[in-house]
């Protein structure tokens, strides 16, 4: 009797929203269906990963957990519903392609009728994966624009500061408690009061309220330097910058992506002038030093 080989699936969907609940679940009996009906396959389960993104791979573990598999002699082939389930970055899955290979591993792609045993189906898988990641661009791009237009609306992405909350419209409207600190803040300071004095009055304000927030000198400068504390918002102050591998770090925006000043973006907590009196002590060393 002919040996069956080990198959198992791989199914993936972006996102975690409901909608695409349905379409996670009809990927994984598509491909348990679509095993079993083969002759010549054994079904050796169906792997997914739900909500995660189709560009970067290390942070699928799902996928991770199937390529360990294979790596262990436990699936010798893997059937994916379409190359776009499996990856939108082309270098990624070329790479993951040719490691599989070398393990004698192979991967069918149903939809594009690809099968990388045959050297025309890794030709094909490369053209088509190149399709997937300029694709895979384009999405992002029309994201980036949307968001883009948004912002210039008024609509934001990002959290709050400390201060403010969002109502139900996710509008930025003043949490007053936190407020009355920012407030004390900033009369402090523009009276003369050093750091040391400052964390402290805020740390003793904090417990008397038992929110268990700790204030320290980089909290404090963060706030004093923080437009949103006059009603402006300034878009993309941190960006994450992406390696080839998935893995990313956030780091300050000096130029790197377009960003925009959005005035009287919502209620202010202290007013212009004590903001920009603040701003020039503290750029002054007097906030440190205590001198003046």
């Amino acid at each position: 009797m002919e040996k069956k080989l080990k198959a198992a699936g791989y199914a993936r969907v972006s996102t975690l929203r409901d909608c695409q609940d349905g379409s996670f679940a009809s990927q994984q009996a598509y491909l348990r269906d679509f095993i079993r009906r083969q002759p010549g396959l054994e079904f050796s389960g169906v792997y997914g990963d739900h909500g995660k993104s189709g560009r970067y791979m290390k942070d699928r573990q799902a996928l991770q957990d199937l390529m360990a598999a294979a790596e262990a002699g436990e699936v010798e082939l893997i059937c994916c519903k379409s190359l776009s389930r499996f990856a939108r970055n082309m270098r990624q899955c070329l790479e993951l392609v040719r490691h599989l290979s070398s393990l004698g591993v192979g991967l069918v792609f149903i939809k594009e009728g690809i099968d990388t045993r045959t050297m025309q189906g890794e030709l094909h898988m490369a053209i088509m994966a190149a399709m997937a990641a300029a694709e895979s661009d384009s999405i992002a791009e029309n994201v980036r624009h949307s968001r883009r237009k948004a912002l210039l609306s008024g609509c934001l992405w990002s959290r709050p500061p400390y201060g403010y909350r969002c109502d139900d419209k996710k509008n930025w409207i003043i949490a007053p408690d936190e407020a009355l600190r920012i407030q004390r803040l900033f009369e402090l300071a523009a009276q003369g009061h050093v750091y040391a004095e400052l964390r402290r009055t805020l740390n003793e304000m904090e417990a008397a309220a038992g929110t268990g927030r700790v204030w320290t000198q980089e909290k404090i400068l963060t706030a004093i330097r923080n437009e949103a504390y006059v009603g402006d918002y300034l878009t993309h102050k941190r960006i994450l910058l992406r390696r080839q591998d998935g893995s990313g770090r956030r780091v300050a925006n000096h130029g790197l992506r377009e960003q925009f000043y959005l005035e009287s973006h919502h209620p202010a907590i202290v007013s212009r002038e004590l903001f920009q009196k603040v701003n020039d002590l503290q750029s002054r060393g007097l906030l440190a030093s205590g001198k003046g």
